[in-house]
């Protein structure tokens, strides 16, 4: 099950990255987040399938199938949200012929690599083993809200992949930063916990305590994005006259 998935994800992320860039769409902010993002699926999936095909799941230092959990959720979102994106910013702008058909196909294929994706998270639940896959308490529910902050993270990315919107003024450019630092904290601290990691006593800190760093941290952070981003972008005195960038 777990092999003809994965073919299957890659299969699919290898198409919408070809009709991708059979279109020339790397040369448009949404573009290149869409054309990055099927290839970091790609690239994730095989290097997943070399592991697995040679084994080499059992020598590390985690458990594989709460990696493959973690990994699958993320990516099932980020796919469908993938999906989303490049269906309404290109398939309706094209006239209909070869082009357009390409466009709708990508797209088409981009929302099956998805479908698999969460089918793989139900089959890592579902077959025997030691995986949990939600933890019915604050810290879980704690969990699952960093993930779905990601999740915002990466339309927020793919809105402002145009750098006109923010290089011009050094707190847009802060903005961005947060934007990143959040979204690189939440993602290990989803995958650490995803990895069964909270008895890991090679770590400084543990799991939980991390958890809640973590999420302080990033509360402060996005307070002073929240704050910054309108100021600066809405506002023609203190935006250099910028009006257009994306509303947060």
């Amino acid at each position: 099950m777990g092999f003809f998935l994965r073919v299957g994800q890659l299969l699919s992320t290898c198409v919408s990255f070809s009709l991708g860039a059979s279109l020339g769409i790397w040369e448009e902010g949404m573009g290149n987040w869409c054309m990055f993002i099927w290839c970091l699926c790609f690239a994730l999936n095989l290097i997943i399938s070399v592991v697995e095909l040679c084994w080499l799941q059992s020598r590390l230092p985690c458990s594989w199938d709460g990696f493959l959990h973690a990994y699958s959720f993320y990516f099932a979102i980020i796919c469908i949200v993938t999906s989303l994106i490049f269906g309404t910013s290109y398939i309706q702008f094209f006239s209909p012929g070869p082009t357009q058909n390409r466009a709708i196909t990508a797209t088409t294929f981009s929302c099956v690599a998805a479908l698999l994706y969460a089918i793989e998270v139900a089959w890592v639940c579902v077959r025997p083993g030691d995986m949990v896959c939600f933890v019915p308490s604050f810290p879980g529910a704690l969990r699952r809200h960093i993930a779905l902050e990601n999740y915002v993270a990466c339309v927020i990315f793919a809105f402002i992949s145009n750098t006109d919107l923010y290089l011009h003024q050094p707190a847009l450019v802060w903005c961005v930063a947060v934007y990143w630092i959040c979204f690189i904290l939440g993602a290990v601290n989803f995958l650490v916990n995803g990895c069964d990691c909270d008895n890991d006593k090679k770590l400084p800190l543990p799991v939980p305590c991390l958890l809640w760093v973590q999420t302080v941290l990033s509360v402060l952070l996005y307070a002073t994005a929240v704050i910054l981003w309108p100021l600066y972008q809405f506002n023609e005195k203190l935006g250099e006259g910028s009006p257009s960038g994306p509303a947060i």
